[in-house]
């Protein structure tokens, strides 16, 4: 299935944080035995917070408008440097820091298909 690519105006900040968690069932017994089993075929939940710092209005407004176009549908992005993956955005915060200057702050999921 062919997914929309993300194209932000500008490059993200510097600052770039990544989560990855291995998503298991654990068992635990008597005497601190426990044991530890994969919950599913893709246990990696990856999720990372991005940040675009000094973006004019119009900037804003063109990744606003994709996110909100994705609606909740998976989208394909390649961070500098990188091969493309494929990630979900339900939520971002935007901030003015000056009258003419703003941040937009997003939170991308990973997706497996």
């Amino acid at each position: 299935m062919a997914y929309n690519t993300f194209s932000p105006p500008v490059n993200p900040s510097y600052g770039l944080s990544r989560d990855n968690t291995l998503r298991s069932v654990q068992l635990e017994y008597g005497d601190g035995y426990e044991q530890s089993i994969a919950d599913g075929i893709n246990i990696r939940e990856r999720s990372m917070s991005i940040d675009w710092e000094m973006l004019t209005v119009a900037q804003v407004a063109a990744i606003e408008a994709f996110f909100v176009s994705q609606n909740t549908a998976p989208f394909n992005y390649t961070l500098p440097g990188e091969s493309v993956q494929i990630w979900r955005c339900l939520e971002w915060t935007v901030v003015r820091d000056t009258p003419n200057n703003l941040k937009l702050s997003a939170k991308f999921k990973g997706v497996y298909l």
